[in-house]
């Protein structure tokens, strides 16, 4: 049986020169205390606690253990109670009060820390990285990055953490990010109103690289990507709720379970998509969802297309309306399309409703370069359906691409030739459909869709 708790107090106005053991001789500095705690290691019979008091900190707070490191309970590093989730906590690491940290707190090798009723602020790196075998619980913690920092809560290789309740936003990258072999527990909640928040970041959770484990209760909102699994990650979902992102749920070589449970926004807390899902492929895995980071030279960036933009509206072409006009404005994102192997489909399909005295055309532009000039041909019967392909092929870094398309439904050529497009700015997708003003003849454009 363990010995007594050893607590450290830190309070605002304390002195980093005083011991400690009660709140008239507290320290300054959480960090102070952490250092007064791996010093009295490696081995600790008793259990220890950090008691914060209101009041503003810096960061830097290291807790480094060893190889013969042994804990019997937690390093429990607390804040004063405020009540619980959602309340914002009174003792505040604040990157501001020393920006030379990179980190507000670190917990390496083996190191077993609870975090409860403490914020961290501004612009660090990662505010609390948990790295290597490490254990943390987090109990009503917040981080606001002030878009400037960049990482929440980072966990990589081989660690185990626990969530209830805290909000996290306003990072640079992510709210939350896991990398190598991370254990996650997000069932220590019962229901939205205890758990944790991740709102404003680009990415709200991020697991890479064989993570698993539970998401329950936990509500992302307000991101770019709300939740992305990559790389054999796996995460059994409950009731996650994914609220105004660009992407609700991102899965990429990785599995999800109970999806049926997962709240996605409806009306005006909708997300532009719900759900994208990238099978498992070796070319996937070299391009991922992200943009990669490798060599242009050395890149082969085959992966299965998704919607990048898409019209349903029907658009009339007759002796009135003689030529329509669909756009899709910088669906073709800049960089994407930079590497050998990648490629953009656009996909016309309509039909034709008026039996055509003279061929109808399909311009497909990207901005004022023209992809392809297609052709429905003269006498095509009322009634027929067609559809206009053209594939656009970088055949290697930069600026070279090859164009293949064709109309399917009515006898036609096959269009194949070499480009130099500029493709490294956000390009918009036309499509102009005509017909003789003076001729009979009309047709319906009734999709535009463009993959990528």
């Amino acid at each position: 049986m363990s010995a007594s708790r050893t607590t450290l107090y830190v309070r605002e106005d304390g002195d980093d020169e005083a011991d400690g053991r009660t709140p008239r001789t507290a320290l300054r500095q959480v960090a102070t205390a952490a250092a007064r705690w791996r010093a009295a290691g490696p081995a600790y019979e008793a259990g220890w606690t950090i008691d914060v008091g209101p009041g503003t900190y810096t960061g830097g707070i290291a807790l480094t253990g060893a190889r013969g490191l042994a804990q019997h309970d937690f390093l429990r590093i607390v804040g004063p109670r405020v009540g619980g989730h959602p309340n914002r906590p009174l003792a505040v690491i604040d990157h501001a009060a020393h920006p030379g940290y990179r980190f507000g707190l670190r917990a390496y090798d083996g190191v077993s820390v609870w975090l409860e009723d403490l914020a961290f602020r501004g612009g660090f790196a990662h505010a609390v990285d948990v790295r290597r075998r490490s254990l943390l619980h987090w109990h009503n913690c917040h981080v606001d990055g002030q878009g400037v920092g960049q990482v929440g809560i980072g966990v990589l290789d081989h660690c185990t953490y626990a969530v209830a309740g805290g909000i996290v936003e306003n990072l640079t990258k992510h709210g939350v990010q896991e990398h190598h072999h991370v254990f996650r527990s997000y069932d220590i909640a019962r229901s939205y109103d205890e758990q944790l928040v991740i709102r404003g970041c680009p990415i709200g959770l991020k697991a890479k690289e064989n993570c698993n484990g539970h998401v329950d209760y936990l509500t992302i909102e307000d991101c770019g990507t709300g939740m992305q699994l990559n790389g054999m990650s796996v995460a059994n979902l409950r009731f996650l709720r994914l609220r105004r992102n660009g992407v609700g749920l991102a899965v990429v070589n990785s599995q999800v379970h109970n999806t049926s449970s997962v709240q996605f926004g409806e009306g005006d807390d909708a997300n532009e998509r719900d759900l994208v899902e990238l099978g498992t492929s070796a070319d996937l895995t070299s391009w991922g969802w992200q943009e990669g980071s490798f060599a242009r030279t050395t890149t082969n960036a085959h992966r299965p297309l998704l919607t990048l933009g898409a019209s349903y509206d029907d658009e009339d072409v007759d002796s009135r309306h003689p030529r329509a006009h669909v756009e899709l404005r910088r669906v073709v994102r800049a960089r994407r399309y930079r590497a050998a192997g990648t490629r953009f489909r656009v996909v016309v399909r309509g039909v034709v409703t008026q039996r055509l005295a003279r061929a109808a055309t399909l311009d497909v532009r990207l901005d004022d370069d023209v992809l392809a000039h297609l052709v429905v041909p003269a006498r095509t019967r009322a009634g027929t359906a067609f559809e206009a392909e053209v594939e656009v092929v970088c055949a290697r870094d930069g600026d070279h691409q090859k164009v293949t398309a064709r109309v399917h439904g009515v006898p036609g050529a096959l269009v194949h030739r070499a480009l130099e497009l500029d493709l490294l700015r956000d390009r918009s997708v036309l499509v102009v459909a005509g017909v003789d003003p003076d001729r009979e003849g009309a047709l319906v454009v009734s999709t535009v869709e463009v993959w990528g």
